[in-house]
């Protein structure tokens, strides 16, 4: 895999995006400086062409915020840090990643929040019939979940309420995560959400012709 480092020429990136590099008519394309780039064969010389001497220089913050790889995807991002890390001295130790359904995932990332470690939200959750008290088959979702975390109760004092910014912070991630839980549900339930039934639709769009849906295709 060749990948490709671009140079400190912070005035040619500038000209690029102001449109003041000369287009060559008969292409349409621009030609790039012969320095504008470096083309390195691994990750391994590509981490030194940007963290030269990491191993003695990463206690030094402002060297580390003049430097950056950027990556496509969070593979690649996760790839990077890893061989980032056999770099560095000491002992390496491999990250893990705590998903966002776990049940502690809360606590971990909000320790002040929840410092008694108590579970957050997880899709295992089941739903109680308010008039019964029983368990039924639904489960609790994500919205439920932290509406309910968020309700004012006057009665009770909801003390994540009184976290300020980092209420604010809180609310953020936990929308984030209900958005995720909804496109999730999407992605893994084509089936069920009858997707095939838009098929017609779609092929009368692309055709602008008039299309009309019966009553159970709604």
């Amino acid at each position: 895999m060749r990948v490709f480092l671009q140079q400190d020429e912070t005035a040619n990136v500038l000209d690029i995006g102001n449109n003041k590099v000369a287009v060559d008519t008969s292409t349409g394309f621009i030609t790039l400086p012969p320095d504008f780039r470096q083309i390195t064969d691994s990750k391994e010389e590509l981490i030194q062409s940007v963290f030269p001497d990491i191993a003695q220089k990463f206690n030094n913050h402002n060297w580390l915020g003049k430097r950056a790889i950027l990556a496509a995807q969070n593979k690649d991002v996760e790839d990077l840090n890893a061989t980032i890390q056999n770099f560095l001295p000491g002992q390496n130790e491999q990250l893990q990643r705590v998903s966002e359904l776990h049940r502690s995932y809360d606590a971990l990332q909000y320790p002040i929040l929840h410092w008694k470690g108590d579970d957050g939200y997880h899709i295992n959750i089941p739903m109680i019939d308010p008039r019964t008290g029983l368990h039924i088959q639904k489960k609790v979702s994500a919205m439920n979940f932290y509406s309910y975390r968020l309700m004012v109760r006057p009665q009770e004092q909801n003390y994540i309420l009184r976290c300020r910014k980092l209420y604010h912070q809180y609310i953020v991630d936990m929308y984030a995560k209900i958005e995720t839980e909804r496109l999730n549900f999407i992605r893994f339930n084509q089936a069920k959400l009858r997707s095939e039934q838009y098929i017609h639709l779609q092929d009368a769009i692309a055709n602008d012709d008039n299309i009309i849906l019966k009553t159970s295709d709604v």
